[in-house]
């Protein structure tokens, strides 16, 4: 009681996060994400005016079926014509039926058709969801977990989630099964990616959460922003037992569809249910899609109506004019010739001019119609069983057989690179130290590898690297890279039968930190006071975690700051991008031009390459600095700004340390896969954020170019550059034109900024196109404008 008394203090209760409907009875509708208000919640005290977790993605409901699909259905111009049509033979004088509406029979077996089709498929959705709604998963129900259903969980609900569960909603973390808070997931359902991220519970809430009764008492006060689709963003904060209020951020933070890998349980509160968790702000409400061939039948239609409408009206006008001259001459119709009823001219007008429209029905055969239904629905079918469109047990699975026919009209395809024409399966191949080469021989013999120690993700068999390493004039810069490999990382080490494995969210990482133990600096861990070991030539050195500046696609660099506890020299240790590293460096090393080489070099082999720095900070400089990250990082407003300025402050005057190169795998056959598009005339447009060398050399790996393509390349720092590249380009690009010669076309991100392509007409765009993206524009948004109607594929 004494607690409800304190949180009523600062909670309303009953909640206030929920947005009544507008307007009289609700009949306004529901408010948007953008309206929805930042939340205040309680741990373990439920909003029952918010939104329960079940979720729907089906298109009707058995009240709206009917309805729905009737406007859905007659929104294609077709049918509206044949009703039109039945209309008219309902009338005697007009009807070439005798007043019977024949045509509504063959027109009730095509909507039947469509309706039992669209039906079916959103039965389908319907099943999904009923699998989804019924999952379960263990909440807090008093001090003991019970097992509930999906669709019940409710906001403010703490529950745990397993090993290799999924999340049932979007969470904050309070605990986890590792002592240090940490836990793994896989996005895959919500970005593709497979590589496995790191999430958190922080240190000054997680002990509050750590067993049944801890979660029962406490009773801690969440605030955060309302519900947003923006998968990547989150801000709140939450106040503890001790009264702290302790700042959050994505990285306490896990979203509904992730699933939980590499620990054996999480605890966290629920924060967004169903509707509004970001994976379903997200999604799009199904609806009715419309394939080429059916809105260029649309086209078709009305051109057609315009025309019979045409002859018809000139058919009744001359039949009109006929009729005056002749009407002496055929007594024997029975025309009644009083003047008014069959006689007027207006009624004559109306009535062939009715004759006509039914003489001329055919103009557009309901037999095309039903056979369009009918061979969409058995070739969905056909392709669901077609045993060549299976992988292992996975079959091909029709979401909408409206838009089967536009399979075979795809004339551009837009690719990421990574994961997708690659395996983002990272093997280590070659290293620059101090401008030297290592990895371009394969000179050591198995007796050799088999004493060093058994890793995966290396290849490198350079016997004159371990020769440096042991004694010459490079060995204590081999020394400081190693060191440098080995702790500039966000891997969790975990020892379990004696064996000490790497859990890694990028496989960038995991490749370096493996070369790094192969070559005799082994990574040890963190311990719960920060420290990370690490184990060179059997003696163990320790540092101090101070801070890590996270890699982001905007960034593309990661740090750490550390503290040597043998020398007390606070050290920042980075590795990026080299086009982002370069500009934060001195370049005045004697190594760099050479160095600077060898990345070169790497691109033009297909290789992923990184650039790796540090400097030395004076200890008087970190304090002041880390008082004010340490600000910044609490900050409710403008936290993001905030922070990124001083990670700019901090990331200056560094020195060079080494480069290392990376092979990312192909995919198998996916050079024949895209040499079989190209036969077929389809363009590929390809997204990497990899250099321009490395870019081209990948797309000439996996058959995208070929030595028979001009290569037009625009890159440029600076607009006047960029300008100057157009120019280039565009001169290059007439005379393909002129000499009828295939061109491909590589557009670095700087360009992109600068540039409005205007000299590229519709009719010429590139058979092949690179774009390496930088900045924030990596996997952000690429916009293709202009008046191209053409059915495009996004892969990613």
């Amino acid at each position: 009681e004494e607690i409800n008394i304190e949180i009523s203090k600062v909670v309303d209760f009953p909640y206030t996060n929920a947005v009544k409907p507008k307007g009289p009875f609700g009949l306004w509708g529901k408010a948007t994400w953008e309206h929805m208000p930042s939340r205040k919640i309680v741990t373990h005290r439920h909003d029952k005016a918010l939104p329960t977790n079940k979720i729907t993605t089906t298109k009707y409901t058995c009240l709206t079926f009917l309805p729905k699909n009737l406007i859905e259905q007659f929104s294609k111009l077709a049918n509206v014509y044949f009703l039109i049509i039945g209309l008219l033979q309902i009338f005697p004088a007009i009807s070439t039926s005798n007043g019977v509406p024949t045509i509504f029979f063959p027109l009730s077996v095509v909507i039947l058709i469509s309706a039992v089709k669209d039906l079916y498929e959103d039965l389908k959705r319907k099943k999904s969801d009923a699998e989804e709604n019924n999952s379960k998963v263990e909440c807090l129900v008093g001090d003991v977990w019970k097992t509930k259903r999906w669709a019940e969980v409710l906001v403010g609900e703490i529950i745990r989630v397993n090993r290799d569960e999924y999340f049932p909603a979007d969470i904050l973390v309070l605990a986890t099964s590792e002592p240090k808070g940490l836990c793994y997931i896989e996005t895959k359902n919500l970005d593709g990616e497979t590589n496995l991220k790191h999430k958190y519970a922080h240190k000054d809430i997680r002990d509050d959460f750590r067993n049944n009764d801890a979660c029962h008492l406490a009773k801690s006060i969440f605030e955060y922003e309302g519900p947003n689709p923006y998968l990547y963003q989150f801000q709140g904060s939450i106040t503890n037992s001790k009264g702290e209020k302790i700042p959050l951020d994505n990285n306490n933070f896990i979203l509904r569809g992730s699933s939980l890998r590499n620990s054996e349980w999480v605890i966290g509160v629920v924060a967004y249910s169903g509707p509004h968790s970001k994976i379903m702000l997200n999604s799009v409400k199904a609806r009715a899609k419309r394939s080429k061939v059916e809105r260029m039948m649309n086209q078709c239609i009305i051109t057609i109506f315009i025309i019979q409408v045409f002859f018809c009206v000139f058919s009744a006008l001359y039949y009109n004019s006929w009729y005056r001259q002749n009407r002496n001459d055929i007594p024997y119709l029975g025309i009644d010739e009083s003047g008014t009823g069959e006689n007027s001219p207006s009624y004559i007008l109306f009535v062939r001019y009715g004759n006509w429209m039914l003489i001329f029905t055919n103009f557009v055969p309901i037999s095309l119609m039903m056979s369009l239904e009918m061979v969409r629905f058995l070739q969905a079918g056909l392709i669901s069983l077609d045993k060549e469109m299976t992988t292992g047990d996975l079959r091909t699975i029709i979401q909408s057989s409206n838009l089967n026919e536009e399979i075979g009209q795809i004339q551009y395809i837009f690719s990421d690179k990574t994961g997708t024409l690659t395996k983002n399966l990272m093997e280590f191949k070659k290293i620059s130290i101090g401008g030297i080469s290592y990895g371009e021989n394969k000179d050591m013999s198995p007796a050799d590898l088999k004493a060093l120690p058994a890793v995966e993700n290396v290849d490198f068999e350079d016997s004159q690297f371990f020769a440096d390493m042991k004694d010459s004039q490079n060995s204590d810069k081999i020394m400081k890279t190693l060191q440098h490999i080995a702790l500039c990382h966000t891997i969790i080490c975990e020892e379990k039968n004696g064996v000490r494995n790497y859990n890694a969210s990028s496989p960038d990482e995991l490749a370096l930190v493996n070369w790094a133990k192969f070559s005799g600096c082994e990574y040890l861990g963190i311990n719960e006071n920060n420290e990370m070991t690490i184990k060179v030539k059997d003696q163990v050195e320790s540092f101090l975690l101070l801070n890590v500046l996270e890699f982001t696609s905007a960034r593309k660099r990661m740090s750490i700051i550390v503290k040597s506890l043998s020398s007390s020299q606070v050290i920042l240790l980075c590795k990026g991008a080299d086009s982002i590293i370069l500009e934060r460096m001195n370049t005045e090393s004697p190594d760099f031009a050479v160095t600077n080489k060898n990345l070169e070099d790497y691109a033009n082999i297909g290789l992923r390459t990184l650039l790796l720095a540090e400097r030395v900070i004076p200890e008087e400089e970190y304090k002041a600095w880390a008082k004010r990250y340490n600000e910044a990082s609490t900050a409710i407003k403008n936290r993001e700004k905030l922070v990124e300025d001083l990670q700019e402050e901090i990331e200056k005057d560094m020195e060079l340390v080494g480069a290392t190169a990376i092979e990312d795998k192909l995919q198998d056959e996916v050079g024949e896969t895209i040499a079989t598009l190209k036969e077929t005339g389809i363009k590929v447009w390809v997204l990497t954020g990899d250099k321009i060398e490395t870019a081209i050399n990948i797309a000439l790996s996996c058959k995208l170019f070929d030595t028979t393509l001009e290569k037009i390349i625009i890159d440029g720092k600076t607009q006047e550059d960029v300008k100057e590249s157009m120019k280039k380009a565009v001169s290059l690009h007439h005379a393909c034109i002129d000499q009828n010669r295939h061109f491909a076309l590589v557009i670095s991100g700087d360009a992109l900024i600068p540039v409005s392509y205007t000299h590229l007409r519709a009719h010429e765009t590139p058979e092949h196109l690179v774009c390496r993206l930088l900045l924030e524009k990596k996997k952000d948004e690429i916009v293709v404008s202009g008046s191209l109607r053409v059915v495009l594929l996004p892969v990613a």
